[in-house]
């Protein structure tokens, strides 16, 4: 048997039917629920409640705001207002029956309101501050009329923010601006509704190598500010005085090549790895007074400038070529070769890598000297920046015993006895290179400066 029940949640209405298509006349208007019961005669079950709504809906009508009401800007106050009407009792229906809700709406979500009960009409106001209004934002009035038989009917109006963009920058660029304390890589536009408050602030902050500290921003505003959105499209940019964290200079590997019989080409490797944007400084030596190198090449690719020109002594020849701002090789995938315009006796290479040199022009001033005697100098050099490379290099008939006062020997090859040294120092000034012989012998001695990477003030 199947048995349908009928039941009011309003008048309780009991009505019951056992017919496969029961149908019901309620008497009074209302709100119901029908309920079907299957029963085998000892065991039942209850279908989900079926809603039904006895009589007609009263009539909602939203007079205020409307579809065609203005774009509203922050602290605008809109007023709300409605009526409603009972189709059964014929009349206007009391405030009692009116209920609001003024929800917020951000893109596919909802921020509801707090209902409004009991009135015809209000007004709410359009906050400064708090959630802005970037974005798809607007808001929804609804109006909720319930009549004397508890049936309702809702209706809505969707008003829209008067917005504009904001451009907001930094000097230098790609710097972070916090508006309302979140980060924003610069540059960038925010929309946001005419009249709102934001805070914008310019942190100090730290970039690689560089300490970015506020300097202004261009509306005039103090480094963390409230700014009120205009009514036209602004642009707003916070300047930054630089300073950046020196990079220390330092000396990464040394190798040689003293083949003992006339050459063209001398070839030496870079035994360790080489690190991108470092520099190689090679310093080459040979014994004799007229030939002349053609060519240094490296199979990095790297281009070689000369750094000190051919310097003549005694029977004996140096230069010093450098690359600056190199590019990353394996350990032993290095090789640079020197070509000479005829075949060159006792040719020495000294080649060295130094990291946090100047990579685009390091090269600062040299000097150069030879001599007879168990104490070369290569004469001075005045430098022109705080942070410097001193690296001196010399080649003699006899041979070096150790680096000159306050240098650092980084190589003395072997057989020739040839060196290398360096010393870094932190002021500007007069620098010579200096390195002792085990006894007087005929020398050439040269000195070249480079800057480390630029600092700015």
């Amino acid at each position: 048997m199947i048995a349908c029940r009928l039941a009011s949640g309003k008048d309780g209405d009991g009505g019951t039917s056992t017919d496969s298509n029961p149908s019901h006349t309620y008497a009074n208007a209302g709100q119901y629920q029908a309920r079907l019961t299957v029963s085998d005669g000892v065991n039942s079950s209850l279908s989900t409640p079926l809603s039904i709504m006895a009589g007609n809906r009263p009539t909602a009508t939203i007079t205020s705001p409307t579809v065609n009401s203005p774009l509203f800007r922050a602290g605008d106050v809109i007023s709300f207002s409605g009526d409603a009407t009972d189709v059964e009792a014929g009349g206007a229906l009391p405030a009692s029956a009116f209920t609001w809700n003024i929800d917020f709406l951000h893109e596919g979500h909802v921020h509801p309101g707090t209902p409004i009960i009991g009135v015809k009409s209000g007004t709410f106001a359009i906050p400064t501050s708090g959630h802005d209004f970037s974005g798809f934002t607007r808001y929804r009035v609804t109006l909720t009329v319930t009549d004397s038989d508890g049936l309702q009917s809702s209706t809505s109006v969707i008003i829209f923010p008067d917005k504009v963009n904001l451009t907001f920058d930094t000097a230098p660029g790609g710097l972070t601006i916090y508006l309302d304390g979140i980060a924003h890589t610069a540059p960038f536009v925010y929309d946001t509704l005419i009249g709102f408050n934001h805070t914008i602030e310019a942190r100090n902050q730290t970039v690689g190598a560089n300490t970015y500290t506020f300097a202004s921003w261009s509306d005039g505003g103090t480094q963390q500010h409230t700014l009120v959105v205009p009514g036209t499209a602004q642009s707003y940019s916070a300047s930054y005085s630089v300073v950046s964290t020196p990079v220390p200079v330092a000396f990464v590997q040394v190798n040689a090549a003293t083949p003992q019989t006339n050459q063209t080409s001398v070839a030496v490797t870079y035994a360790s790895a080489q690190v991108a944007g470092d520099t190689n400084i090679l310093a080459i030596g040979w014994n004799n007074a007229t030939s002349n190198i053609t060519s240094v090449i490296d199979s990095a690719g790297n281009v070689y400038e000369l750094a000190a020109p051919t310097a003549r002594g005694s029977g004996i020849s140096q230069s010093i070529y450098y690359a600056k701002n190199i590019k990353a090789a394996a350990a032993g995938a290095n090789t640079v070769t020197m070509t000479f315009n005829t075949a060159t006796p006792y040719v020495d290479i000294r080649a060295t890598e130094y990291s946090g040199l100047d990579p685009i022009n390091p090269l600062d001033a040299t000097a150069s000297a030879s001599g007879s005697s168990s104490s070369p100098s290569s004469g001075s050099v005045t430098t022109t920046a705080a942070r410097e490379l001193i690296f001196g290099a010399g080649i003699t008939i006899g041979g070096f015993g150790a680096a000159g006062t306050n240098f650092t020997s980084r190589i003395i090859t072997s057989p020739d006895l040839d060196i290398a040294e360096d010393r870094f120092v932190t002021t500007a000034g007069s620098y010579s290179a200096t390195a002792s012989l085990t006894g007087s012998a005929a020398w050439v001695m040269q000195v070249v400066a480079f800057k480390a990477a630029s600092q700015v003030a």
